[in-house]
């Protein structure tokens, strides 16, 4: 299992890397455009299609798995914190447990979603050009995917290991 997880580590740091490249591609695209705008008057054509149908999306969900392993997303204690160890193991389980079954959904969901535009060769008609976007539709998926290993990961973890304040 810490050999899947070391890969998995590896994986996150990848994906944060690609999401922060996505962003700072997002920003000189769209500050190119803005440019050729306003001084060339000649707007880039799809600049918006690029940015909500791949920047954004990369940007929002690569760095979840990343997020998730060093526990950087919010977290309210205001209930748990005053519990002793063996109920706020078992409140953490169920909450990690459902945060597996729901991030397996929506991976689940994604993929099909994914699999589906795919198929069809989604793409987005500007009149003057067509933009394939049907490929920015595995971001979600495979973002999500990573994600629900991680937890999956620590759920098996955290049942493996004994709580030491309930002892």
């Amino acid at each position: 299992m810490q050999k899947l997880d070391d890969i998995l580590e590896v994986l996150e740091r990848w994906c944060l890397y690609i999401a922060a490249l996505a962003g700072a591609a997002m920003m000189a695209h769209v500050a190119v455009d803005v440019f050729s705008r306003t001084v060339l008057n000649a707007p880039l054509h799809g600049t918006n299609v690029v940015a909500a149908r791949y920047y954004m999306v990369a940007l929002a969900f690569l760095p979840l798995a990343f997020v998730s392993r060093n526990l950087g997303q919010m977290s309210v204690d205001v209930f748990t914190s005053s519990m002793r160890g063996g109920m706020r193991r078992l409140v953490d389980l169920f909450s990690t447990t459902l945060m597996l079954v729901y991030v397996g959904m929506l991976t689940w969901m994604a993929f099909e979603s994914a699999q589906r535009r795919t198929a069809s060769g989604e793409f987005i008609d500007l009149q003057i050009a067509v933009i394939p976007v049907w490929q920015g539709r595995w971001i979600v998926p495979l973002a999500c995917g990573l994600l629900f290993l991680h937890v999956l990961i620590r759920l098996l973890r955290s049942l493996s290991t004994p709580d030491r304040e309930s002892l």
